[in-house]
C-alpha cells in the first residue's frame, strides 16, 4: 500500500463498503480490501493495470 501511495494513488477508506477502500489515480478508480495485511505482487499488478500505472515502477 505504501508503494501505491508513493506513486500518487489516493486511498479513500471512507468510500468503500465492508472492509474495502477506494483507490483513485488520474480519473480512474478501483476498490481494494483494506484489512491491514500486505498486498501480494499479483494483486498489486492487477491494481496497476486497472489504474493505468506502470507495474515496474511500483514493484
Amino acid at each position: 500500500m505504501r508503494r501505491l501511495k508513493a506513486a500518487g494513488v489516493l486511498v479513500d477508506a471512507s468510500r468503500g463498503k465492508g472492509g474495502h477502500c477506494l483507490l483513485r489515480y488520474n480519473n480512474k478508480r478501483t476498490t481494494l480490501p483494506c484489512h491491514g495485511n500486505d498486498l501480494g505482487n499479483v494483486l498489486i499488478k492487477r491494481i496497476c493495470r486497472q489504474l493505468g500505472l506502470d507495474e515496474k515502477e511500483i514493484l
